[in-house]
């Protein structure tokens, strides 16, 4: 197989089973289909705060491995989004636009496993595992899920995007923190599940 892209870091059992199943029942996800695209599952609530946990815990394991690109993320403000998939479900390989130069993800995996694209790289995610990544700048995607590796028969992917540090303002335009994420032009339906998690 390819080696990683630059940036990316495989974790591998970040979440306990137990912790596992824990976020799953928690998650609204009966109207997952066998359709060939994710589907967005909302967080009236926010996500479950195992799962924040767990997503802290990746940004400091993934800080450990590239300081450049996550050590000053570790305690950042969180964004959180969930999408689950059917067996049929996948994602094409992607980057995600953002007005800044990176954009800090954690992809927490529940359920059935998947065949992760990041690069030319393919990693199989099993149910507890995490990805770190820049979605910025790095392609990544959904190329497979694996049926009968879960007693749920769904994948569900919890992802977190860290804001970056405030950045300098050289004009009024400038955008800072977690409002550098994502810009005012966005589709509002796209993001009925997106929910912006502080920590002071």
């Amino acid at each position: 197989t390819a080696p990683l892209p630059s940036g990316v870091v495989h974790l591998t059992n970040l979440v306990p089973e137990a912790d596992a199943h824990a976020i799953l029942a928690a998650l609204d996800i009966s109207d997952v289909k066998a359709t060939n695209e994710g589907v967005r599952v909302p967080l009236p609530n926010g996500p479950p705060q195992a799962a924040v946990a767990a997503a802290r815990a990746a940004f400091k394991k993934a800080a450990a491995a590239d300081s450049a690109l996550y050590g000053e993320l570790v305690e950042a403000p969180l964004l959180a989004q969930c999408v689950a998939y059917g067996i049929k479900g996948s994602m094409a390989p992607h980057v995600d636009a953002s007005p800044t130069r990176s954009k800090p993800l954690v992809v927490l995996s529940f359920g059935l496993d998947c065949v992760f694209r990041a690069g030319a790289a393919k990693l199989r995610l099993r149910s507890g595992d995490a990805v770190a990544l820049d979605a910025a700048t790095t392609l990544h995607g959904v190329d497979a899920i694996i049926a009968g590796t879960a007693a749920q028969n769904v994948r569900v992917s919890l992802m977190f995007y860290a804001a970056p540090p405030p950045c300098e303002r050289g004009d009024d335009g400038a955008l800072d923190g977690a409002a550098a994420l994502f810009d005012d032009e966005s589709d509002e339906d796209d993001d009925y599940a997106v929910l912006l998690f502080y920590k002071y």
